[in-house]
């Protein structure tokens, strides 16, 4: 558990370094509005991705413990329930703000 915990938060730096180097490029080739918007995908994807997967790893720990009782079952489904919506609806959201940002600057720039 703590390797997989270790793993995603050293991934989630180097995602957000690569953000930061794509809106650098778009803030350069004179786009900073969508520069911006990139940033704010970009964050709010690998924000979701953190904690998505905090909340998966305090729902799996706790259920680790013995003797958990039908309510502290029902709050861990609730932490998985949670952990997915944050991993699978809200970080592809961010990133899709992110890309979509990114392409219309490609666009504008007449790359497509």
């Amino acid at each position: 558990m703590k390797v997989s915990a270790w793993a995603i938060a050293l991934s989630s730096v180097g995602l957000l370094w690569f953000v930061g180097g794509v809106v650098d490029h778009l803030r350069s080739s004179g786009e900073p509005r969508l520069a911006r918007i990139a940033l704010g995908g970009g964050v709010l994807g690998a924000g979701a991705i953190v904690g998505g997967a905090a909340l998966l790893w305090v729902g799996t720990l706790r259920f680790e413990d013995a003797g958990a009782s039908r309510s502290e079952v029902v709050d861990l489904v609730t932490l998985h329930d949670l952990s997915h919506a944050l991993l699978f609806v809200a970080a592809p959201f961010g990133f899709g703000v992110a890309v979509l940002a990114s392409a219309a600057a490609a666009a504008r720039a007449g790359l497509t």
